[in-house]
């Protein structure tokens, strides 16, 4: 990385803003079924749209997160994404890799927290997810498209605080627990100098929603209802390894 690409990618990391106070948490995967080449570091920020169509409701939330990834190996790569309200690891696993058709799995598992609007309840959300990625590139250094299938676990604990007559503070925790399933389709586009662009769509509906809590209702906390998330991811760094795109043999 030259100087002109480090001024460049500090500019690109300064633009990274908080996501704006809301239940809504993305669930976009905004990832190619390639890795990064080992050794070397990728840069995605990516500004985001959340929405949740329900009977008798709606969310909309807008945000921006950032990615930083690392290559570790041939077919390995790990990445840690974040905004404002918490932070997501993964480890990316090519399962199959062709000059043009690429297929991988990057479970993650991450830690959110956020307060809601009305200033009295506390959000705190543990997720786990594991998409699998195919990805197809008729033409080598053109765009890569993805279509990515995957499961999300989310447990969350509402704290809700409540002042008394006497000054003193009282709280008490509420947990909820939901399965959801969701599709992400997008298109990795390479541009010069080192950037690509990935807009990509992804919508989701949860499968299991515990329904056991006294306070608190799901469907406020991002757990109810079609889920959509659109945004586009704009990459900077090094990517695709020893068998990504050069026609060389698979290691199996």
């Amino acid at each position: 990385m030259n100087s002109r690409q480090a001024r460049t990618l500090y500019l690109m990391l300064l633009t990274v803003v908080p996501s704006l106070g809301s239940s809504c948490a993305p669930i976009g995967t905004f990832q190619s079924a390639t890795t990064v080449k080992p050794g070397f570091t990728q840069v995605q920020v990516r500004p985001e749209v959340f929405t949740q169509v329900m009977d008798d409701k709606s969310a909309v939330a807008f945000g921006t997160e950032a990615e930083v990834r690392y290559g570790v190996h041939e077919l390995v790569d790990i990445g840690l994404r974040g905004g404002s309200s918490g932070l997501v690891g993964d480890v990316k696993q090519r399962l199959v890799a062709s000059p043009q058709f690429n297929v991988a799995v990057a479970p993650s598992y991450g830690v959110m927290f956020y307060k809601m609007p009305d200033g009295i309840h506390n959000v705190t959300t543990l997720e786990g997810t594991c998409p699998l990625i195919f990805g197809y590139q008729p033409r080598y250094g053109g765009p890569e498209f993805v279509v990515a299938p995957k499961m999300l676990i989310r447990r969350l604990a509402i704290r809700q605080f409540e002042t008394l007559d006497d000054g003193t503070v009282q709280g008490e925790t509420e947990k909820l627990f939901a399965v959801a399933g969701a599709l992400s389709a997008g298109i990795r586009i390479p541009i010069p100098m080192g950037f690509e662009l990935f807009p990509e769509i992804t919508v989701g509906y949860p499968m299991f929603t515990d329904e056991t809590a006294e306070w608190v209702d799901p469907r406020d906390y991002g757990l109810g209802g079609l889920m959509f998330t659109a945004g586009v991811g704009i990459g900077f760094g090094r990517r695709g390894g020893k068998y990504y795109n050069n026609g060389d043999s698979l290691p199996f």
